[in-house]
């Protein structure tokens, strides 16, 4: 994976926030990006270490998160560094930073649109 096609992938916050003049629809984003050919190579290391060095992607996907208009996907809890399934009542990770927390939600969050994800999620953190 390039590091173009990473801050690609970090760039569909932004893209699909209804903050954002690009009006992107997760589904085109996810096409753009080519998230579904490319999830192989994405880990949530690799996610922190991109987001660390890019503190504004941190701040889209809070943004993100916070403008969503759905109840399905995920939901990340910024203060508390967590995230977790709003209608499932076990689905619910806790993380040290908040890179480390968006770094799941994006993996969990595009995994869950992209019709990749088991209903439970498919991640483990280390």
């Amino acid at each position: 994976m390039t590091d173009a096609e990473l801050q690609a992938v970090l760039r569909i916050g932004h893209d699909t926030s209804i903050r954002s003049a690009n009006g992107v629809s997760m589904e085109d984003a996810l096409n753009r990006t080519r998230y579904r050919e490319l999830r192989g190579e994405l880990s949530h290391e690799k996610l922190v270490a991109a987001l660390n060095a890019r503190p504004q992607a941190v701040h889209d996907w809070v943004m993100y998160s916070h403008d969503k208009r759905t109840s399905g996907g995920w939901a990340l809890e910024p203060d508390s560094c967590r995230i977790h399934r709003p209608e499932h009542r076990n689905s619910s990770y806790s993380f040290a930073t908040l890179p480390d927390a968006v770094a799941a939600y994006v993996l969990h969050e595009l995994d869950f649109w992209s019709g990749r994800a088991t209903e439970m999620g498919t991640l483990t953190f280390s």
